[in-house]
């Protein structure tokens, strides 16, 4: 039951993920575990820094280059994430899982009571009273790379425009819904299970 199928690879510091106009990104360069829900985020980052560079590119001659560019400007940060990763994985694996207690004793950590003694086990039972401030280090690390600077003013409007576009669309779609129902062109059953009819059912 502790057999994860989950794989990564150490970072490709010595070999370019880039060979001529070819390049490769995401987990084809640098999986990593999933624990930071980061895998297809730093695919995205590498898909922008391609962009970033392809987009001024005048001659087919010039893209090996800006291919190395991309690897050069991508591979520390995402190594650093790929390391990351591993942490929060083995940390959450061989650790969480089985957390000891100080009431234990320190010859039965994880529950063995056999008399070895787990220095990890302690160390994050302690470690845990400094884990928000890491937590915190950690997770603006993550969300650093901003390709544009948006302004408080600027992500308010965005956030007002998708919501008011999201309501326009939900109640269209509802009364949509409503209003075959009603026309007796389908059926309640056969428009599909509705959240509202639910909480209409059971109030």
């Amino acid at each position: 039951i502790e057999d994860r199928s989950l794989y990564d690879r150490p970072p490709s510091l010595t070999k370019s993920w880039a060979d001529g106009p070819v390049a490769l990104l995401g987990d084809a360069c640098h999986p990593m575990m999933p624990n930071l829900g980061q895998g297809g985020c730093q695919a995205m980052e590498d898909g922008f820094a391609i962009f970033e560079r392809l987009k001024t590119a005048t001659n087919r001659s010039q893209v090996p280059d800006m291919l190395q560019d991309y690897y050069r400007s991508r591979i520390v940060r995402a190594s650093a994430i790929q390391g990351l990763s591993r942490i929060a994985s083995d940390l959450l694996l061989s650790t969480f899982t089985f957390p000891w207690k100080p009431s234990e004793g320190l010859d039965a950590p994880y529950g063995k009571g056999n008399g070895d003694f787990n220095f990890d086990a302690v160390v994050v039972n302690y470690l845990k009273y400094l884990l928000p401030g890491i937590f915190n280090l950690q997770f603006t690390f993550l969300y650093s790379y901003h390709p544009y600077n948006w302004t408080k003013e600027e992500v308010k409007q965005l956030v007002d425009t998708v919501m008011t576009r999201h309501k326009v669309d939900a109640t269209a779609a509802w009364e949509k819904r409503m209003q075959a129902v009603e026309d007796g062109t389908v059926s309640d059953e056969a428009a599909g299970p509705s959240f509202f009819t639910k909480v209409a059912s059971t109030a």
